[in-house]
């Protein structure tokens, strides 16, 4: 995960737990119940772990297409380079026959 997505889910998670704990406070001081609050405390938690596993997956995904697409091009330089060698070979080849059919 990078830092900005785990400052991004730490920003969401401390607004909403602070929402929620000022809620708590004044339902307390108004006598009403508050099981609810709890049970969403759960749910936000749950979420806040759900993003950041989410956010490593996708981290995961996008280091092995870029691993993916380091190797490609790598893979492709080495096949051009080959692909001029041998193309400076068949032409140094055939100028050569060339030249000495030329020269008879």
């Amino acid at each position: 995960m990078s830092n900005l997505q785990q400052q991004a889910l730490t920003t969401w998670k401390n607004f909403m737990c602070s929402g929620i704990a000022m809620q708590r406070q004044y339902a307390d001081k108004a006598g009403l119940k508050t099981e609810s609050v709890d049970v969403i405390s759960q749910i936000i938690q749950k979420m806040a772990e759900e993003s950041a596993r989410s956010f490593e997956i996708q981290s995961i995904m996008v280091r092995t297409f870029l691993d993916a697409s380091e190797q490609n091009l790598k893979r492709f330089n080495e096949n051009i380079t080959m692909y001029v060698d041998w193309q400076k070979r068949f032409t140094d080849y055939y100028l050569h026959n060339l030249n000495n059919n030329n020269n008879k």
